[in-house]
Protein backbone atom coordinates (compact mmCIF):
# COMPACT_ATOMS: atom_id res chain seq x y z
CA UNK A 1 0.00 0.00 0.00
CA UNK A 2 1.01 3.70 -0.75
CA UNK A 3 0.14 6.87 1.12
CA UNK A 4 -0.18 10.09 0.13
CA UNK A 5 -0.17 12.59 2.14
CA UNK A 6 -1.48 16.41 1.51
CA UNK A 7 -0.62 19.14 4.18
CA UNK A 8 -0.40 22.46 4.93
CA UNK A 9 -3.36 23.76 2.90
CA UNK A 10 -2.57 22.36 -0.43
CA UNK A 11 -5.63 20.36 -1.16
CA UNK A 12 -7.14 23.40 -0.27
CA UNK A 13 -5.77 25.17 -2.74
CA UNK A 14 -6.76 23.53 -5.58
CA UNK A 15 -8.61 25.55 -7.93
CA UNK A 16 -10.85 21.57 -8.45
CA UNK A 17 -10.04 19.54 -5.61
CA UNK A 18 -12.21 16.44 -6.92
CA UNK A 19 -10.61 16.72 -10.64
CA UNK A 20 -7.61 16.89 -8.71
CA UNK A 21 -8.34 13.86 -7.53
CA UNK A 22 -9.58 11.97 -9.86
CA UNK A 23 -7.26 12.87 -12.82
CA UNK A 24 -3.33 12.97 -10.62
CA UNK A 25 -3.95 9.96 -8.27
CA UNK A 26 -5.81 7.97 -10.53
CA UNK A 27 -2.17 6.31 -10.64
CA UNK A 28 -3.36 4.81 -7.39
CA UNK A 29 -4.74 0.57 -6.37
CA UNK A 30 -6.70 -0.30 -4.80
CA UNK A 31 -5.59 -0.39 -0.89
CA UNK A 32 -3.81 2.70 -1.12
CA UNK A 33 -4.24 5.63 1.77
CA UNK A 34 -5.10 9.10 0.87
CA UNK A 35 -4.72 11.73 4.01
CA UNK A 36 -6.21 15.04 3.64
CA UNK A 37 -4.92 17.80 6.16
CA UNK A 38 -7.61 20.74 5.79
CA UNK A 39 -9.74 23.63 7.61
CA UNK A 40 -12.70 22.51 8.41
CA UNK A 41 -15.86 24.53 8.01
CA UNK A 42 -17.05 27.02 11.05
CA UNK A 43 -20.73 27.37 10.20
CA UNK A 44 -22.73 25.75 7.31
CA UNK A 45 -22.17 26.72 3.50
CA UNK A 46 -25.45 27.65 2.94
CA UNK A 47 -25.51 29.96 5.92
CA UNK A 48 -23.33 33.08 4.68
CA UNK A 49 -23.85 35.35 7.86
CA UNK A 50 -22.78 32.62 10.32
CA UNK A 51 -19.97 31.98 8.53
CA UNK A 52 -19.19 35.94 8.48
CA UNK A 53 -19.96 35.50 12.51
CA UNK A 54 -17.86 31.77 13.43
CA UNK A 55 -14.91 32.10 11.47
CA UNK A 56 -11.83 33.94 12.56
CA UNK A 57 -10.46 35.13 8.62
CA UNK A 58 -13.28 37.12 8.31
CA UNK A 59 -13.45 38.17 12.38
CA UNK A 60 -11.94 40.74 13.92
CA UNK A 61 -10.98 37.61 16.69
CA UNK A 62 -7.31 37.69 15.05
CA UNK A 63 -5.20 39.70 16.50
CA UNK A 64 -3.71 42.97 14.22
CA UNK A 65 -0.23 41.53 14.90
CA UNK A 66 -1.06 37.80 13.43
CA UNK A 67 -2.72 39.73 10.48
CA UNK A 68 0.28 41.75 9.92
CA UNK A 69 2.25 38.60 9.51
CA UNK A 70 -0.09 37.19 7.47
CA UNK A 71 -0.54 39.65 5.19
CA UNK A 72 3.38 40.33 5.10
CA UNK A 73 3.64 36.83 3.97
CA UNK A 74 0.96 36.73 1.20
CA UNK A 75 2.18 40.06 -0.24
CA UNK A 76 5.53 39.31 -0.26
CA UNK A 77 6.00 38.14 -4.18
CA UNK A 78 3.90 41.95 -4.89
CA UNK A 79 6.26 43.73 -2.73
CA UNK A 80 9.52 42.12 -4.41
CA UNK A 81 8.40 41.88 -8.03
CA UNK A 82 5.95 44.97 -8.57
CA UNK A 83 7.78 48.61 -8.33
CA UNK A 84 6.56 51.84 -7.49
CA UNK A 85 3.74 49.66 -4.95
CA UNK A 86 3.01 52.17 -2.55
CA UNK A 87 1.00 50.33 -0.24
CA UNK A 88 -0.86 47.41 -0.19
CA UNK A 89 -4.52 46.79 1.26
CA UNK A 90 -5.63 42.81 2.22
CA UNK A 91 -9.15 42.26 2.67
CA UNK A 92 -10.70 38.66 3.22
CA UNK A 93 -13.44 37.56 1.16
CA UNK A 94 -16.24 34.70 1.62
CA UNK A 95 -16.62 32.68 -1.48
CA UNK A 96 -19.48 30.37 -1.36
CA UNK A 97 -19.02 29.69 -5.23
CA UNK A 98 -15.83 28.25 -6.30
CA UNK A 99 -15.64 24.92 -4.01
CA UNK A 100 -16.17 21.58 -6.26
CA UNK A 101 -16.57 19.70 -2.43
CA UNK A 102 -20.44 19.65 -0.73
CA UNK A 103 -20.68 21.57 1.48
CA UNK A 104 -17.22 23.59 1.61
CA UNK A 105 -16.52 26.91 1.43
CA UNK A 106 -13.69 29.50 0.65
CA UNK A 107 -11.99 32.58 2.25
CA UNK A 108 -10.20 34.53 -0.80
CA UNK A 109 -7.47 37.23 0.80
CA UNK A 110 -7.79 39.74 -1.75
CA UNK A 111 -5.06 42.62 -2.07
CA UNK A 112 -5.22 45.80 -3.92
CA UNK A 113 -2.12 47.72 -4.46
CA UNK A 114 -1.99 51.42 -4.60
CA UNK A 115 0.72 53.76 -6.54
CA UNK A 116 0.41 57.19 -7.22
CA UNK A 117 -1.92 57.76 -4.63
CA UNK A 118 -4.89 55.41 -6.31
CA UNK A 119 -5.57 51.79 -6.74
CA UNK A 120 -3.55 50.14 -9.39
CA UNK A 121 -4.19 46.15 -9.70
CA UNK A 122 -6.33 43.84 -7.66
CA UNK A 123 -4.92 40.48 -6.75
CA UNK A 124 -5.76 37.03 -5.23
CA UNK A 125 -2.82 36.56 -2.40
CA UNK A 126 -4.06 33.39 -0.79
CA UNK A 127 -7.04 31.04 -1.07
CA UNK A 128 -8.18 29.21 2.23
CA UNK A 129 -11.58 26.34 1.31
CA UNK A 130 -13.04 24.68 4.66
CA UNK A 131 -14.61 21.55 4.47
CA UNK A 132 -16.95 18.81 6.41
CA UNK A 133 -16.17 15.26 6.56
CA UNK A 134 -19.73 14.25 5.14
CA UNK A 135 -18.86 16.93 2.19
CA UNK A 136 -15.28 15.23 1.21
CA UNK A 137 -16.67 11.68 2.34
CA UNK A 138 -19.46 12.64 -0.59
CA UNK A 139 -17.27 14.10 -2.79
CA UNK A 140 -14.28 11.55 -3.11
CA UNK A 141 -16.62 8.59 -3.00
CA UNK A 142 -17.42 9.01 -7.02
CA UNK A 143 -13.83 8.25 -8.09
CA UNK A 144 -13.33 5.00 -5.91
CA UNK A 145 -12.47 6.57 -1.95
CA UNK A 146 -13.44 5.07 0.84
CA UNK A 147 -13.73 7.49 3.61
CA UNK A 148 -12.07 5.30 6.51
CA UNK A 149 -11.77 8.29 10.05
CA UNK A 150 -10.69 11.55 10.33
CA UNK A 151 -9.17 13.23 13.54
CA UNK A 152 -10.24 17.02 14.39
CA UNK A 153 -7.44 19.25 15.85
CA UNK A 154 -6.43 22.99 16.48
CA UNK A 155 -8.10 26.34 18.07
CA UNK A 156 -9.73 29.14 16.36
CA UNK A 157 -9.73 27.42 13.20
CA UNK A 158 -10.05 23.67 13.20
CA UNK A 159 -8.30 21.18 11.37
CA UNK A 160 -9.42 17.92 10.22
CA UNK A 161 -7.17 15.21 8.97
CA UNK A 162 -9.35 12.64 7.11
CA UNK A 163 -8.59 9.20 5.73
CA UNK A 164 -9.65 7.40 2.62
CA UNK A 165 -9.13 4.65 1.51
CA UNK A 166 -8.85 3.55 -2.81
CA UNK A 167 -11.78 1.31 -3.11
CA UNK A 168 -11.29 0.74 -6.75
CA UNK A 169 -10.16 2.40 -10.17
CA UNK A 170 -12.77 4.56 -11.97
CA UNK A 171 -12.35 4.70 -15.32
CA UNK A 172 -13.10 8.24 -16.78
CA UNK A 173 -16.02 8.63 -18.37
CA UNK A 174 -16.07 10.14 -21.79
CA UNK A 175 -16.89 14.06 -22.23
CA UNK A 176 -20.00 14.26 -24.37
CA UNK A 177 -19.46 16.32 -27.30
CA UNK A 178 -20.46 20.11 -27.62
CA UNK A 179 -24.19 20.45 -29.64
Amino acid sequence: RRVVTMFGNTFGNLENELRFVRDSLSWLSPGDILVLDVMQTLAPADNPAAIKRSDPALTTRRTKEWFALQVDFLTGPMRRNTPGIERIEVQPLLDLHSCAIPGSYAIEMQAEAFAGGHKTKTFSVGYFKRYTVDGLTDGLRPDGWDYLTHIEYGSGVKMLCAVFQRSAIVKKQPRKKAK
